[in-house]
């Protein structure tokens, strides 16, 4: 049987996506017209193709990045269920954080002033980290970096010991894309992790000396809230500082109650004696 080639309207009208889409997922590399007129440019798609532009459409839907549907359309059985499965927790724990931000919304409102964040200097002791780093952006970063945790305590397996020390790195201003880093400090005797289960893994050593640092009790999603009392007091003491802001996450969220939860803010200060810049 000869199966007749559609035009890219006719394929858009049956798979019940647009020709607009069509075209970006050619452009995107996903699904390429089944032949395409040298002369006239014409785009004519195959009926066995339907599958797979219905599958990437569904997957564009739920924000699955280009890389893993590229990974889906070739998997076999087992790669695709394990590829499905992880985007099924990635989605879990946006929906999580959604909720949580909704809730942090309703207490901020409850409580016109600013949260009680009492700011005081102290000194840091050195502290080795084994840390992941990525990118993100202002909007994304809580969520990313949510994710890079659940990746370093699958990849360094101490790191989700109920007395494990998690460390976020952050940069002072949050435009463009922005680098981060959230690390595990290594308990005495922990071994090390299994080679191959996070291959950019890094050491970070985080040097000893003076710090602002707050308190902050309630869900991450509130930090904001604790970043400007902590900001405001180096500010007004003069002191020229470039970063990172460290955020020890005292408590684990699956564990603690979002509004009992303690993170602790600090930030390095210049040296006694060092010139200011």
């Amino acid at each position: 049987m000869i199966v007749a080639m559609m035009t890219v309207g006719e394929f858009a009208r049956f798979t019940r996506l647009s020709a607009k889409q069509l075209r970006s997922y050619d452009a995107l590399g996903l699904l390429a017209p089944a032949a395409t007129d040298e002369r006239t440019g014409y785009r004519r798609y195959h009926p066995a193709q339907a599958r797979t532009a219905v599958t990437i459409g569904l997957l564009r839907s739920l924000d699955v990045p280009l890389a893993t549907i590229r990974d889906l359309l070739v998997a076999g059985d087992d790669d695709a269920e394990r590829l499905l499965e992880a985007e099924r927790s990635r989605m879990r724990r946006e929906l999580a954080a959604g909720e949580r931000a909704l809730s942090a919304l309703r207490r901020i409102r409850a409580d016109r002033d600013l949260m009680p964040h009492a700011v005081d200097q102290a000194h840091a002791e050195p502290c080795a980290l084994l840390a992941l780093r990525a990118t993100s952006t202002a909007e994304r970063l809580h969520t990313d970096a949510a994710a890079l945790v659940a990746r370093l305590t699958d990849a360094v397996p101490w790191a989700a010991a109920p007395d494990a020390a998690i460390v976020g790195l952050y940069p002072l201003d949050l435009d463009g894309p922005i680098g981060f880093a959230v690390g595990a400090e290594r308990p005495p005797g922990a071994p090390p992790p299994a080679a191959g289960d996070a291959p950019d893994l890094e050491r970070v050593l985080l040097p000893a000396g003076p710090v602002a640092r707050v308190l902050h009790r309630g869900p991450h999603e509130e930090l904001p809230l604790a970043y400007f009392p902590l900001l405001a007091w180096v500010r007004e003491r003069g002191h020229a500082v470039a970063g990172p802001v460290r955020e020890r996450y005292v408590d684990d969220p699956a564990v603690v109650p979002g509004p009992s939860l303690r993170t602790e803010l600090t930030i390095p200060l210049p040296h006694p004696g060092d010139p200011t810049p």
